[in-house]
């Protein structure tokens, strides 16, 4: 980390902050993805997050993709997406909270050192 270190209190505030941001993207299962983010952020680094949501990206990608449609009906695809492959928009979802977290996670690891902190 370049900055300045964290105290604890912070980290408990940008933890709660991340998970308060990971249910208003994905509700419930967007709040648990982001807890178990920041988890995979702390065993692994924030670029295991990142490598998480890509690889989840493409799972989404490929369930898209794959999963048919619920009905054979005409419907407006542009709308209708996530009733048609709930799988994939679940996953699509996922995916998304998965890149804030790490996005977030990278710009707080390389932040720029504070003026007059510098070695």
């Amino acid at each position: 980390m370049n900055g300045p270190p964290m105290t604890s209190t912070a980290r408990v505030i940008g933890a709660i902050a991340i998970v308060v941001v990971g249910v208003l993207i994905g509700g419930p299962i967007g709040g648990v993805t982001a807890l178990a983010a920041l988890g995979l952020a702390r065993w692994r680094g924030y670029r295991a997050v990142a490598l998480a949501a890509l690889i989840v990206l493409v799972i989404a990608a490929v369930l898209a993709v794959v999963e048919a449609p619920a009905t054979g009906a005409a419907r407006d695809y542009l709308f209708d997406f996530a009733l048609d492959r709930p799988l994939a928009a679940e996953t699509g979802r996922i995916a998304g909270v998965l890149a804030v977290v790490a996005i977030v996670l990278a710009a707080v690891h390389e932040r720029a050192p504070a003026p007059g902190n510098v070695d």
